[in-house]
């Protein structure tokens, strides 16, 4: 996983997409579709980059292996 230098929490990425929605407004298990990744994001400190670029990402954030075993 990536992990941010700054705070040392994980990085993940932000997506987007289309999903059908319910008569009360929620979305509905199963309908997405057109899903797309458009962005990085640290949710503790707010750093942001947007999705691609790699360089920057590793200028931010540690990759770091999973521990198998958790």
């Amino acid at each position: 996983m990536w992990k941010c230098k700054k705070c040392g929490e994980k990085i993940q990425g932000y997506y987007t997409g289309l999903v059908d929605i319910d008569k009360n407004g929620c979305a509905i298990d199963g309908t997405q579709e057109e899903e797309e990744l458009i962005k990085y994001i640290c949710d503790d400190c707010g750093e942001e980059i947007k999705f691609g670029r790699i360089e920057e990402l590793k200028r931010v954030a540690d990759w770091e292996e999973e521990d198998e075993r958790d």
